[in-house]
C-alpha cells in the first residue's frame, strides 16, 4: 500500500469515527433509544413529583416567534378507549398524546406520525427529514405514549433550537460535566446530555418520570431555568 492510499484509508476512518448517526431510536422506558439495535436495560428511578403548573398560554400561531411564552394545563383530553381495537386506532392514541401538550409543537415545523408497534422501537427522530415517527404497541399504557411523544419532541426541539452555546448552557444549568459530549450514540441516551434534555422536557410536559441518569428531575426552580432552552431566542 503506498503512501497516498495509506492517508486516503486513515481520512476515511477519521471520518467514519466522528460521524454523527442521523436517527435516534427510543426502544422502550426505562431502555436505550440510542443507536445500537438491542436495548440497553436501566433501573427504574423512584417515583418524581409532578412539575409545578405554569401560567396560560395564548393561542398558538404558526408565525409566532415568541421566546419564553408561559405553558398553559388545561383541561386534559380525555385517555383514548384503552378496548379501541378498530382501524386507526394507533392514530387516535398519537393524537390523543399530542392533544395534552402544553407546548406549542407545531411551530417546529416536524412531521409526527403513528403507526402499528414494532417489537425493537418506540419511536424515533429522524432530523433529516425533521420528523418523528412514533410506534404504538398493543398492551402499552396511555401514559407510555405520551411521554416517548414528548421525549420524542424534546429531541426535535434540541435539532431544531440548540447549537453548541445553548447545549453547553444546559448542561451547566444541570450540573453535567461540560466534558460529556452531547450525544453518545454507542450508550443509553439517558446517560447523553442530549436524552437529559429531552426527559426533562418530557417531564415537564407529562409530569410521568424522568429517566435521565445524569440529573435528578427539574424542581419549580430549576424549570424556571431551564423552560426558556425550549423556545427559540433563549
Amino acid at each position: 500500500m503506498d503512501a497516498n492510499t495509506r492517508l486516503l484509508r486513515a481520512a476515511l476512518l477519521t471520518t467514519a469515527a466522528v460521524a454523527m448517526p442521523l436517527v435516534l431510536f427510543f426502544t422502550g422506558l426505562p431502555a436505550s433509544h440510542a443507536a445500537p439495535p438491542a436495548p440497553v436495560a436501566v433501573s427504574q428511578p423512584p417515583q418524581q413529583q409532578a412539575p409545578p403548573q405554569p401560567e396560560p398560554l395564548p393561542p398558538t400561531t404558526a408565525t409566532s416567534t415568541s421566546t419564553t411564552v408561559p405553558l398553559t394545563t388545561t383541561t386534559a383530553a380525555p385517555a383514548p378507549d384503552p378496548t379501541d381495537g378498530s382501524p386507526g386506532w394507533e392514530q387516535r392514541w398519537g393524537q390523543a398524546a399530542l392533544a395534552r401538550m402544553t407546548y406549542p409543537w407545531q411551530r417546529l415545523g416536524w412531521t409526527i406520525t403513528f403507526s402499528s408497534g414494532r417489537p425493537d422501537l418506540l419511536g424515533k427522530t429522524i432530523p433529516t427529514t425533521r420528523t418523528i415517527e412514533i410506534y404504538v404497541r398493543r398492551g402499552v399504557p396511555f401514559d407510555k405514549i405520551r411521554h416517548v411523544v414528548a421525549h420524542e419532541l424534546g429531541h426535535a426541539i434540541d435539532w431544531t433550537y440548540n447549537d453548541a452555546a445553548r447545549r453547553a448552557e444546559w448542561q451547566r444549568l444541570r450540573g453535567i460535566d461540560s466534558s460529556l459530549p452531547w450525544f453518545r450514540w454507542n450508550a443509553s441516551d439517558f446517560t447523553s446530555p442530549s436524552g437529559d434534555f429531552a426527559e426533562a422536557f418530557a417531564f415537564w410536559q407529562t409530569a410521568t418520570a424522568d429517566y435521565s441518569q445524569l440529573a435528578p428531575a427539574p424542581d419549580a426552580a430549576a424549570l424556571a431555568a431551564l423552560t426558556p432552552l425550549f423556545y427559540p431566542n433563549a
